[in-house]
């Protein structure tokens, strides 16, 4: 149904929760028509929450925070966490996406780039591990990601204790490597004892 006011024909398109003419809202309309016009930061809030009740009595102006804080008081459990759930399975996926994403990376580094010198002081700095010198903040270390890959490894921070697969011994590991046995003998004699049960 269409609606008919001040000279202009409202229709409520397929999908949409507000009347409209031509990019123009029939509530702001409304609510122009009798109070004048909405100053910036503004927005007409239909009092009983029904998008298609348009009239005067049930339309108010809110600033953008107000009204926020209005609709979120007023929703209920189940749409919160329908909310929540449209958020972890659709919102983030496609932010990770953009951000890995050539123009997200671009985006990154051009801002990165811009921010650098108002967020960080810099320092020129020598790296710990491979004595490079590199342009860091108070708390850097090291050159790349390689170099504290490196440290972490060399310092045995990520080690764990787990059971050789063959003899039964412990032995630490890096907790990020794949190594299933103690030493190079019992790896070799693991290897024979797979191939002669296939």
């Amino acid at each position: 149904m269409n609606i008919l006011f001040n000279k202009r024909e409202y229709k409520l398109y397929k999908g949409e929760k507000y009347y409209s003419c031509g990019g123009r809202r029939l509530h702001r309309d409304v609510y122009e028509f009798h109070y004048g016009k909405i100053e910036e930061g503004y927005v007409i809030h239909h009092v009983d929450f029904d998008p298609l009740n348009n009239d005067i009595s049930n339309l108010i102006k809110l600033t953008h925070k107000d009204h926020s804080k209005i609709h979120e008081e007023v929703k209920t459990p189940e749409q919160l966490k329908k909310r929540i759930t449209n958020l972890l399975e659709n919102a983030q996926k496609e932010a990770i996406k953009w951000h890995k994403s050539k123009e997200g990376r671009k985006w990154h580094k051009e801002h990165y780039e811009k921010m650098k010198h108002k967020m960080y002081k810099t320092f020129i700095k020598k790296c710990s591990v491979c004595g490079v010198e590199f342009e860091g903040d108070h708390k850097s270390r090291f050159c790349s990601n390689k170099c504290k890959s490196k440290h972490r490894r060399d310092s045995c921070v990520d080690d764990i204790v787990v059971i050789c697969e063959y003899c039964g011994k412990e032995f630490k590991r890096n907790k990020y490597a794949k190594t299933k046995v103690c030493s190079r003998s019992c790896s070799n004699r693991n290897g024979s004892k797979k191939r002669t049960k296939i």
